[in-house]
């Protein structure tokens, strides 16, 4: 049985090696953008926060929530909606000075290279699927329409494969 797995395998590498090798690509290539683009926005909204003082707004504070300035971009909701739309437009001008160009200043930084990352990550599953044996591939059928920890772990996983490498 494990040998008719191994021999299905090894037959659609053959198959589908050269879209699969170019799938990871695109996916790794897209997945690089994405990251890139969290660490110019997040070190954008860092830098408008060290050099301007924005405080927590009384109505949006919560008890379990520190007053006072804020430091970090994960406490910016914390503003009032005036501080926030001034902090907006400034990590917009820094973004850009940064290299990193968003239309609108109520645009998330993934605007784009999040849906650009999906349609690439669900292209790569959908071919790793192939590569798979089918009574596998059905098997994990489920993983496909996932957005829990198993579908990363499980793309992860595909990511490792020597398709189209040589073996040592």
């Amino acid at each position: 049985m494990n040998q008719k797995i191994a021999q299905e395998m090894e037959e659609n590498v053959k198959k589908y090696g050269t879209e699969f090798i170019k799938a990871r690509m695109i996916y790794i290539h897209a997945l690089a953008v994405q990251e890139i683009t969290e660490s110019i926005d997040k070190e954008s909204k860092t830098a408008v926060l060290r050099t301007n003082e924005f405080y927590v707004d009384e109505k949006e504070w919560d008890k379990d929530e520190e007053k006072g300035r804020i430091l970090t971009p994960e406490r910016d909701y914390l503003m009032n909606k005036e501080d926030f739309n001034r902090y907006l437009d400034l990590c917009q001008t820094e973004r850009t000075k940064r290299g990193l160009k968003i239309p609108d200043k109520n645009f998330t930084s993934d605007y784009q290279t999040f849906k650009e990352l999906k349609e690439a990550e669900n292209k790569f599953l959908e071919i790793a699927f192939k590569v798979l044996p089918k009574e596998l591939a059905q098997e994990l059928e489920p993983i496909k329409t996932s957005m829990c920890d198993i579908r990363k772990k499980f793309i992860d996983i595909c990511l490792k494969l020597k398709v189209g490498e040589q073996n040592d």
